[in-house]
């Protein structure tokens, strides 16, 4: 039985789809002080199977106040879906201000590894300047799921609270890691070698105990 099961968790782990990195290069766009009017940038994704079962979304932010930042992630233009990634971190009615932990990921624009994903097991709102996996703060990426991936994928991020200019954030890149539906075809093929391939462990260890 032990070797049935480690078969079938090997063969199941082939039908998890892979997901697909789009990422917009270094940008280094400066967002304003104290400005509600977000900045935005757009990656187009094309080529992908229609429906996705996962987003991550990677962000580097350099600079500037974290418990300043507001962003979303909208696909589709006004009339797609929204999801919240940052809502003013650290703000509290203690803490009105928010956190002073400066920057998000790679200041650099140029790696992706700090990321928003519902699989996270802390919220981005509780970061303090260590961790590189939070879940968005204030929705759920899986609000996406079984869309069309392809088409304009549109990230607005703004600074909320005025200040003198002299050390804003900066959008230093971001990106987006999407993974599709496993297609049917595919699935029945695992599904199949799966079950033919239990029956011969089954009867090899049959004719063991029989020896």
């Amino acid at each position: 039985m032990k070797y049935l099961q480690s078969l079938s968790a090997l063969l199941l782990a082939g039908v998890t789809a892979q997901g697909q990195l789009f990422t917009s290069g270094v940008l280094n766009t400066v967002i304003p002080d104290g400005n509600p009017n977000s900045i935005e940038s757009t990656l187009s994704v094309s080529g992908l199977d229609l429906g996705m079962s996962n987003v991550v979304v990677y962000v580097n932010v350099s600079g500037g106040y974290d418990g300043d930042l507001y962003s979303y992630l909208n696909l589709g233009g006004s009339s797609g879906t929204t999801v919240v990634l940052l809502n003013r971190i650290g703000s509290s009615p203690e803490n009105p201000f928010g956190s002073s932990t400066a920057g998000l990921g790679d200041p650099t624009g140029e790696t992706y590894g700090f990321s928003l994903s519902d699989a996270a097991a802390t919220s981005i709102h509780d970061y303090e300047g260590t961790g590189s996996s939070f879940q968005p703060d204030g929705g759920t990426l899986s609000s996406f799921g079984g869309q069309n991936p392809n088409g304009d994928w549109n990230l607005f991020i703004a600074n909320m609270v005025s200040g003198d200019g002299s050390d804003p954030s900066t959008l230093a890149s971001w990106g987006l890691e999407i993974e599709p539906v496993p297609e049917p075809a595919n699935l029945a093929l695992e599904l199949f070698v799966i079950l033919f391939s239990s029956m011969a462990v089954m009867r090899v260890m049959r004719a063991r105990r029989r020896t």
